[in-house]
């Protein structure tokens, strides 16, 4: 291929390299048979090295549009590299008021990025461990297709 052929190429390379410039780190797990089991919990490790920059952190949720609530509580475990702890209750709100599913997608599947935390700096270098578990009061939910976490360094 010549110069002028590759260029498009390298064009396009770096528009998606440059539209995600931002991400630290994102990893979605597929949840067996689409059926979340209270006792399936999910483990995402990252490493971390810069402990100046603020980041978000989002959690990204796919379901089925016949899920059958309009909301997923999750209990999220932080665990850090000096051993200090955390856990929060997250309520994924999935539907708005009108009963309308949020997010995007088309047919049957419906894509969230939901905040979990904004501004966050993380005080330590080394290994994150964040563990969600579904804390819905059904022990297996159904029509949950992934989950997973997304960390974006901030402008």
């Amino acid at each position: 291929m010549s110069l002028k052929e590759l260029l498009p190429l390298f064009l396009f390379l770096s528009l998606i390299v440059a539209c995600d410039s931002t991400l630290v780190f994102e990893e979605n797990k597929m949840i067996d048979g689409e059926s979340w089991n209270a006792n399936n919990k999910l483990t995402f490790d990252l490493d971390i090295t810069d402990t100046l920059s603020p980041c978000n952190i989002y959690i990204n949720l796919r379901h089925r549009a016949d899920y059958a609530y309009s909301n997923l509580f999750m209990f999220i475990t932080t665990k850090r590299p000096d051993g200090k702890m955390s856990v929060d209750t997250v309520d994924c709100v999935l539907q708005d008021n009108e009963g309308k599913w949020l997010g995007n997608g088309s047919g049957g599947l419906k894509d969230n990025r939901l905040f979990f935390r904004s501004g966050v700096r993380f005080p330590v270098i080394g290994k994150y461990q964040f563990v969600f578990e579904q804390a819905m009061r059904e022990t297996t939910l159904a029509n949950i297709a992934d989950v997973g976490i997304r960390v974006e360094r901030m402008e």
